[in-house]
């Protein structure tokens, strides 16, 4: 008899303790962190549940351990019911994962999982007896969200009649397969303007025309080849019968000019440094500023103008 009688103040002891773990105790979220996020060659991401379980007021019957059972369960709402999407074990830590979460909205819940499978054994939801039952239940220690978007797949090349400025992700549906090459006689010297440029186009679908244009924008030849070319910087288009387009930058010949990138002037189609660099120097460059700086070629924003002194005039140190 008094086996029975310890035995069944052991189950009772066991409910009670199980059935009012949230509240003797404090479980949050910290943080839900996608450690292995979806991404172009995953589509499937692994979640980090960071959970505070080192809180331990006292309860009734004394405060036993700071580390409380829990249990991670999440949730996937649908169109028309909220539905599980997979469990953990129970587990005592401060870190629980899921895996293998798809594209969707999910509902990560730390539960006592003996109370909440006594709650609701058939864990099928609608959406709003989900959201105002059960995240407010008392089997529901804490709960948080996350949103799991894939990325958006996609022709990638700008050039092709098929691109996506949206996607992220090549998806191989780029069809255009248009290549150039240039063969190229130089200028005889800095000045003269004899020289020869023949692109070789190549593509599945028929070449319908040719542009050839120096830096200032002068059309200079509408064929495969350009003659009597300078020393120069030209654009080359060439477009094919479905509309793919590549364009070239023919830096052709010797092009002198600044090529220190660090230099105010300097110049991205040069080819030949001519010595002409001119250093960068910040400062105000507003010449009715009170400290302008008359060496400076960039301003910095540092210029103070009368009409600001001026207007500080009268103001307290509040600027009232």
């Amino acid at each position: 008899m008094m086996k029975k009688l310890l035995l069944l103040s052991s189950v009772l002891l066991l409910v009670l303790f199980s059935t009012n773990l949230k509240a003797q105790y404090t479980i949050t979220i910290d943080s839900v962190v996608a450690t292995n996020p979806i991404s172009c060659f995953n589509l499937y991401a692994d979640i980090d549940v960071y959970v505070d379980n080192d809180t331990c007021p006292v309860p009734p019957l004394g405060c036993v351990s700071s580390f409380v059972p829990y249990q991670l369960k999440v949730f996937k709402p649908g169109a028309f019911a909220t539905v599980p999407y997979l469990s953990s074990s129970v587990t005592t830590g401060n870190q629980v994962t899921a895996n293998n979460l798809g594209e969707g909205f999910y509902y990560m819940l730390i539960v006592d999982s003996i109370a909440f499978v006594t709650a609701y054994p058939a864990p099928f939801f609608s959406n709003s007896q989900f959201i105002n039952s059960v995240l407010s239940d008392p089997s529901v220690f804490s709960y948080d969200t996350i949103s799991l978007n894939e990325p958006i797949f996609g022709c990638t090349d700008s050039l092709d009649v098929y691109y996506n400025p949206l996607a992220v992700c090549d998806d191989g549906s780029c069809i255009c397969d248009l290549t150039t090459s240039f063969t190229n006689i130089l200028p005889s010297d800095s000045v003269s303007c004899d020289g020869v440029s023949i692109v070789a186009a190549n593509s599945s679908f028929p070449i319908v025309s040719y542009s050839w244009e120096d830096q200032f924008g002068n059309i200079v030849s509408t064929n495969d080849y350009g003659l009597n070319l300078c020393n120069d910087i030209y654009f080359v288009t060439v477009v094919d019968s479905l509309g793919c387009t590549n364009i070239d930058t023919l830096l052709f010949g010797s092009i002198y000019g600044c090529t220190d990138p660090l230099s105010f002037n300097y110049f991205w189609g040069a080819t030949v440094d001519d010595g002409s660099c001119i250093p960068t120097i910040y400062g105000c460059t507003d010449p009715s500023a009170l400290n302008y700086d008359s060496t400076a070629n960039i301003d910095d924003g540092s210029c103070c103008l009368i009409s600001q002194l001026l207007g500080q005039i009268g103001q307290d140190i509040d600027g009232e």
